[in-house]
């Protein structure tokens, strides 16, 4: 999958330049896709209290907290 192999080329170059700590790209850049696709139940299931928005923003906050180097 192409998108996946994005994602992965993303955080390769994270790595490299001192960014990111040292991870598993492929399992790192299948996370991220699965937290993007969660967004499609929102769309289906809008009993939710929480937004789609709020959804991304959380999400991928998390994962770029775990991935920085401190």
């Amino acid at each position: 999958m192409k998108l996946l192999y994005l994602f992965e080329l993303i955080l390769r170059k994270g790595i490299r330049e001192k960014e990111f700590k040292e991870v598993n790209t492929e399992i790192v850049a299948m996370s991220i896709l699965s937290s993007l696709q969660g967004i499609n139940w929102f769309c289906l299931y809008e009993d939710s209290e929480v937004t789609a928005e709020n959804y991304i923003k959380t999400s991928m906050d998390l994962l770029i907290k775990s991935l920085k180097r401190r």
